[in-house]
């Protein structure tokens, strides 16, 4: 049963709590769509299996691992028993600072990178307002107790600073009339932002617009609308097209050659544990393996210990059905050459949408990384609306 519409809560949790804790239970409360994309996006994080967790009654459990299985035990003096847990029990993620203070700029053209700090404020950079001025951006995370809030602005106010400055709260402070008075006197505004779109709320007296797309990518069909810098240009739907649509909807995020070629499939990558696994070392381990399974086969034969006989038997056939898929000509790895073949493919589609594009093309061709893994990389402001095929 989904309690809210909202995420207000996270954004509590995010403004009094530096690198804050979220449980996949809590978060199953609210309807996906408020709280998969910050997993998808790199702000919540996964953890490992903690060693304790707080359950739905708020008390703290142990957590034990037996046989595979996943157990709860009370964390007191007498522990009243224990509970089976399952791995949604105790999964929990880690809001990342660096993966929002980055989605901040991202989505406001703010030029800065990195955490650094100022009066307890995380320094976002310096956002261009007009040919000659730029505002200084803070980013309030953490912050804790009110009282201890107000005396870091206020220490921040007494900086001397040329231009504006301003702190982004996820939660916009209640702070006391003579704080607002001292901020307001210093040049220094404090103001929150919209939660779906990262764009900061900023003051009405700063005169700042809200950031609209320069450029844009929009599928109609068989051909796209494609729109840079106020040039409008229709283009022929190609894999090219469909792979920089990809990327340009997820700006600097990378993405595996073979997750662009499959975007069925794009949860799969050649660059992680497939490739991995098929290396020299894993294919001598694996060998090794079978050599072992062999020598307890005879011993459980000689016993006729019948489940261990089917255990190994099977696992010796999963082993060599698995060599058998991974190993081509000669002992090369399938796998690595379709990795070769896919990213040569990507590069060829790469190639044949440049020569179609009448706009952008030395823009794009300079901020596109390509190969194993692919991504484009924008300027700082740069932004594009995209609408890929439904």
């Amino acid at each position: 049963m989904k309690v809210s519409d909202d995420l207000s809560f996270l954004w509590r949790r995010v403004s009094a709590v530096e690198e804050p804790l979220f449980r996949f239970r809590e978060l199953q409360r609210y309807e996906p769509d408020l709280w998969e994309p910050l997993v998808r996006n790199g702000l919540l994080n996964e953890t490992p299996i903690p060693e304790n967790y707080l359950d739905e009654k708020n008390r703290w459990m142990l957590v034990r691992q037996v046989n595979g299985k996943l157990f709860g035990v009370e964390d007191s003096d007498e522990p009243n028993g224990f509970e089976v847990l399952s791995e949604d029990d105790v999964r929990q993620y880690c809001f990342s600072p660096s993966s929002f203070a980055d989605s901040l700029r991202r989505s406001n053209a703010i030029a800065g990178k990195g955490l650094q700090e100022s009066e307890g404020f995380v320094r976002l950079g310096d956002k261009r307002i007009t040919s000659k001025d730029t505002l200084r951006v803070y980013l309030s995370i953490g912050s804790g107790f009110l009282d201890s809030l107000e005396l870091r602005l206020r220490a921040l106010a007494r900086e001397r600073s040329r231009s504006a400055r301003v702190v982004v709260f996820p939660v916009y402070p209640d702070l006391d009339s003579a704080t607002e008075e001292l901020l307001e006197a210093s040049n220094l505004f404090v103001t929150d932002f919209d939660t779906d779109s990262f764009e900061i709320n900023w003051p009405m007296s700063l005169g700042i617009e809200k950031s609209k797309p320069q450029h844009a990518l929009i599928c109609e069909g068989k051909t796209w609308r494609f729109i840079f810098d106020g040039e409008v240009a229709t283009v022929a739907d190609s894999k090219g097209i469909r792979f920089l649509a990809k990327l340009l909807s997820k700006p600097s995020e990378e993405f595996s050659a073979f997750a662009l070629a499959n975007p069925e499939a794009a949860c799969e990558s050649l660059d992680a544990s497939d490739v991995e696994a098929t290396d020299s070392a894993s294919l001598r381990r694996y060998k090794e393996r079978i050599l072992d399974i062999e020598e307890e086969l005879e011993e459980a034969i000689a016993f006729d210990r019948e489940d261990e006989i089917n255990r190994l038997e099977d696992e010796k056939d999963s082993i060599l059905k698995h060599l058998s898929a991974v190993a081509g000509a000669g002992g090369r790895s399938r796998l690595q050459g379709e990795k070769e073949k896919t990213r040569q493919s990507v590069l060829r589609a790469f190639k044949r949408m440049f020569a179609s594009l009448p706009v952008g093309r030395d823009h794009i061709a300079a901020r596109l990384k390509t190969g194993y893994t692919c991504t484009y990389t924008p300027d700082a402001g740069e932004v594009w609306k995209v609408d890929p095929p439904k």
